[in-house]
């Protein structure tokens, strides 16, 4: 008798925890409603991609089901869910099931262990129809609410590569892209023209956050016959059901202040392929490009070829030859004295007028070197305005404003703002208060750059130009406004 209430007591006892377990419902034969967990891979790079995809099988009508996202704390990893619900019909153990499934992609921050709690699912008992979503909480609504459990779920997080030790940036991804598109298909440069070159890196497994800035990159090694304006980042992550693809773009403005050839060098991103196991490195390669002088400098000013001097002005006729011997007709002697004057008038006309050009080609020639460097960066500032580029525009507003006013030492756009103020440019100064605002407002307020475009325009020829003389448009960028 002993004996078989002890069995009864060891019988009673592992029925309790079988109920009661958290694992309870996880997919043995015959449950009606359970949860699988599944992370993928189960061994990681630090910082690689994982793809943890959760699945609530049922075999019942619902009126609802709640699933708890996964809990961890910032420093052990970054999660971000994959897109939205997926619902679909599946068999497990020979029975018919409606399936849900969710998918998120994370991140470990430290190596070692990371375990991922059992996520908890709440379900609605009654009828619903047609059921293919999961909410995040049942809380208010009535009706009899049944909990399941999944399993936790272990991740071994490996160390950084020793080969990627020396790195700047780490990237452990499954591919890397590097990618550059210029403004125009055929490339060619010219003194003073802004050309717009777009850099891309796309990463299968990554974030754009973990990605590195390109501009570094490209200006590393540069020398003062390019002149750099990069623009602001863009970002953006693609979620497929795989995982997520992180895109980081930059544009940069570049604009050649000298003629002849310049080296663009390569750029470089090392990464690490977790599929391989390996380093590798995207690399856009090194490339020299021509630039073209100034339209301007291509044209200077030409003194009167020889064969169209004083001969061509005033040649003197043909004089009449003696016949015989005799001498011309006293009516006609005159006009030899006469012209031979008229030849001397021009020829030192004609000299006057050489010296007179020679002198105006001096603060021409000074002119047009003070005015390439306002040029450069006016062709800038017009690009930032018209795209709306308010970091761009900040930079080559106060380079063109440095260039156009240098007896006013202008260090910050505070100063500029100042400067304005004092002229009674009222208009102005609003239109930079508004890219100030615009630049570091903290939820992103679009600015119009059309507005100080306007402006700036509305500013006297004189007082945009300078002192010296307006020259024609040396270069050109879209609009045909003469450059300041």
């Amino acid at each position: 008798m002993v004996v078989n209430r002890s069995w009864f007591v060891w019988l009673l006892g592992t029925w309790l925890c079988l109920v009661s377990a958290p694992g309870a419902g996880q997919g043995a034969g015959g449950d009606d409603l359970f949860l699988a967990v599944q992370a993928t891979p189960q061994k990681v790079m630090v910082q690689g991609q994982v793809v943890l995809t959760v699945q609530f099988f049922r075999a019942i009508e619902i009126a609802g089901a709640a699933l708890s996202a996964p809990e961890l704390a910032a420093e052990q990893a970054v999660l971000e869910r994959l897109g939205e619900d997926r619902a679909y019909t599946s068999s497990h153990q020979g029975r018919p099931y409606q399936v849900v499934e969710r998918r998120y992609a994370l991140f470990p921050q430290k190596s070692g262990r990371l375990t991922i709690p059992p996520l908890r699912l709440e379900v609605q008992s009654g009828r619903r129809g047609l059921f293919a979503f999961l909410d995040d909480s049942l809380a208010g609504r009535s009706g009899e609410i049944k909990r399941r459990f999944s399993e936790a779920v272990e991740i071994e997080v490996e160390p950084m590569a020793s080969q990627a030790q020396g790195e700047r940036h780490w990237l452990p991804a499954h591919r890397v892209q590097l990618l550059e598109k210029w403004q125009e298909s055929s490339l060619r440069l010219q003194v003073g023209e802004s050309v717009t070159r777009t850099l891309t890196l796309l990463a299968d497994g990554l974030t754009a956050a973990q990605l590195p800035e390109l501009a570094p990159l490209a200006l590393a090694g540069q020398g003062e016959e390019m002149k750099y304006y990069p623009d602001q980042p863009q970002l953006r992550d693609q979620h497929e059901a795989s995982g997520i693809i992180g895109m980081r773009q930059e544009k940069v403005a570049m604009v050649p202040t000298r003629a002849g050839k310049v080296v663009l060098p390569a750029i470089e991103v090392a990464w690490w392929n977790v599929d391989e196991g390996r380093r590798e490195v995207a690399r856009i390669a090194a490339r020299t490009v021509e630039v073209a002088a100034a339209a301007q400098a291509q044209q200077p000013v030409r003194a009167p070829a020889a064969s169209q001097g004083p001969a061509e002005v005033g040649a003197a006729p043909e004089v009449p030859a003696r016949q015989g011997g005799a001498v011309a007709e006293p009516a006609t002697a005159w006009l030899v004295p006469f012209l031979a004057l008229g030849w001397g008038v021009t020829v030192l006309l004609w000299g006057i007028s050489g010296w007179r050009r020679r002198q105006a080609a001096q603060p021409v020639a000074a002119a047009e070197v003070q005015t390439v460097a306002q040029a450069d960066h006016w062709a800038v500032l017009q690009r930032a305005c018209q795209d709306g580029a308010a970091p761009l525009c900040r930079t080559a507003l106060l380079s063109w404003a440095q260039a156009r006013w240098p007896e006013a030492r202008l260090a910050h756009l505070h100063d500029l703002e100042h400067f304005w103020q004092r002229q009674g440019w009222h208009e102005l100064v609003q239109e930079l208060h508004d890219l100030h605002r615009c630049s570091f407002a903290s939820q992103g307020e679009v600015w119009q750059g059309a507005r100080l475009w306007q402006q700036l325009h509305a500013l006297p020829a004189s007082t945009r130009s300078g002192h010296h003389a307006v020259l024609p448009a040396l270069y050109p960028l879209e609009v045909t406004h003469a450059p300041p």
